[in-house]
């Protein structure tokens, strides 16, 4: 580890390696700049056959919307075993925008045309969002952030205009038992027949949260087919036991 004191507002320093709970060891460069007035650092993420570099801003620590999550390491990796080339791909709880961004530097190929992506979260957050838009337009194109409080149906509508949705990517946005209605309502509202919706998370100790994941389960397997995609099949180096993806898609 290597530190620098740039000046009295800012440290900085560099993390070669890093490894999720459970899992095989991991090779992401972790570059993280604390700046004292905003809290927040730099995260760097190799996606891609290409090694494309995802930056992402996010705070050293806080609740829903404002860090990289594990589960959503994982199934921006996994998203790299996908076909999500020329896709129309929509994200919900985006927070800074990581899987979202992660499908756009994968989705950039010359051969292929069409498709875009689409990040999505409450009002309080598109600031977070825009700026990591911003941050990774080299790498990143057809890719945009809009406002989506779940359960707002003119909102889905808004979002639905003029695309199909391809893809609907969900990581660690079961929070609350009042949110879980609105959020498999508008999972619902987006998708089609040819939809694939891939949900990751992380399993916590407490009671209430697995009774929290497996009423949300349940609520969306009255609506679409699921099935789990098995640890063997996920990123050789960014799986764990603890951490889930599923695959949904609507019943006929």
């Amino acid at each position: 580890m290597v530190v620098n004191l740039l000046d009295t507002q800012a440290l900085v320093f560099s993390l070669l390696s890093v490894k999720l709970p459970n899992t095989e060891h991991i090779l992401v460069r972790l570059q993280l700049c604390w700046l004292k007035k905003t809290e927040m650092f730099t995260r760097e993420f190799e996606v891609g056959a290409q090694n494309k570099i995802i930056l992402i801003d996010q705070k050293l620590e806080g609740d829903t919307g404002v860090v990289v999550w594990d589960a959503a390491l994982v199934l921006a990796k996994y998203l790299e075993l996908c076909d999500v080339s020329g896709k129309t791909v929509v994200e919900l709880g985006s927070g800074t925008g990581f899987v979202g961004l992660a499908a756009a530097a994968l989705g950039i190929k010359k051969n292929k045309l069409g498709g875009s992506v689409i990040l999505s979260d409450l009002e309080e957050n598109l600031d977070l969002l825009n700026h990591n838009i911003n941050k990774n337009k080299a790498v990143c194109e057809k890719i945009k952030a809009k406002v989506l409080k779940w359960g707002d149906r003119k909102a889905v509508q808004e979002i639905l205009q003029g695309i199909k949705v391809d893809f609907l990517l969900v990581a660690d946005c079961v929070y609350y038992t009042e949110s879980l209605e609105d959020l498999v309502n508008t999972l619902l509202e987006l998708s089609n027949s040819t939809t694939q919706l891939l949900v990751s998370y992380e399993d916590r100790d407490s009671t209430a949260k697995i009774e929290l994941q497996n009423k949300f389960s349940s609520l969306m397997n009255h609506h679409f087919n699921s099935s789990e995609v098995p640890l063997h099949n996920q990123h050789t180096n960014f799986r764990s036991f603890d951490i889930h993806i599923f695959i949904y898609t609507l019943k006929h």
